[in-house]
């Protein structure tokens, strides 16, 4: 069968935004999914996606492989506990940062999508003494809704990467000026989904690094540190024109 990926649904500038893309593939397997994106996945283009040699899906472009899925889960997760108000806190001070934002257009983190079109969850450290922790409180627009008005679960995917790769990006002790992150693999389950216009909290903290690939984790949570949904990712660490394709804010 062909998919198309809309350009709505971007993270890089000409690149379709990682957890989207893992969300769709996860819907199609149902339950757990470990989806390893291999070459950025092109826009607004007809995409193959089939059965994969073990026993998954892949999405090709022509002969290209560009993402496999299959069964998995992430096992346990024990996400720390983050208040509403810490949440909304950390939300403010990612707001007033928001011009140094390196992709302002991306569907899951981007300030400059409007709301409904893009999700605009701007995370953001907790503090000193919080283990890297990064928070969001975040209200789904009802736009991103499905029957009976809850979040669509690939967009709960989307929820669980971008703030993954600032965590991991603010636990670098060295980093270099033209340091960024790639995901490169994502491991996550839905265990159930909010309703849209609901707040939730979404916090990131970061794994364990090994070269140039980092780990961290993801929760999307109610008010009561309930989880929706988590997930482990791993990251690769690359050049940041490989992430903004060499415009400074695209």
């Amino acid at each position: 069968m062909e998919i198309v990926i809309s350009g709505r649904f971007r993270g890089p500038p000409g690149s379709g935004n990682g957890g989207y893309v893992s969300g769709l593939l996860a819907g199609r397997l149902g339950g757990g999914a470990e989806v390893s994106l291999r070459r950025p996945i092109p826009l607004d283009t007809a995409l193959a996606l089939g059965q994969s040699d073990a026993g998954g899906l892949e999405l090709r472009h022509g002969d290209e492989p560009l993402a496999t899925a299959r069964p998995g889960d992430p096992g346990p997760i024990d996400p720390p506990h983050v208040s509403a108000a810490e949440a909304e806190a950390a939300t403010t001070r990612a707001e007033a940062a928001a011009g140094d934002h390196l992709l302002p257009g991306c569907f899951g983190c981007g300030p400059a999508r409007a709301p409904g079109d893009g999700l605009r969850i701007l995370t953001h450290p907790l503090g000193p003494g919080r283990g890297g922790v990064h928070a969001a409180l975040w209200r789904p627009d009802a736009a991103l809704g499905q029957g009976g008005g809850r979040l669509a679960p690939e967009f709960l995917w989307t929820a669980l990467d971008c703030a993954g790769g600032f965590a991991v990006m603010a636990g670098l002790a060295e980093p270099a000026p033209d340091d960024h992150v790639l995901l490169g693999r994502f491991r996550g389950r839905v265990e159930r989904r909010p309703r849209t216009a609901e707040p939730v909290i979404v916090a990131a903290w970061p794994g364990g690094i090994e070269g140039r690939k980092m780990t961290a984790y993801t929760a999307v949570m109610d008010l009561a540190g309930r989880p929706f949904a988590v997930a482990e990712a791993l990251w690769i660490r690359v050049a940041l024109a490989r992430v903004t394709g060499g415009s400074p804010n695209p």
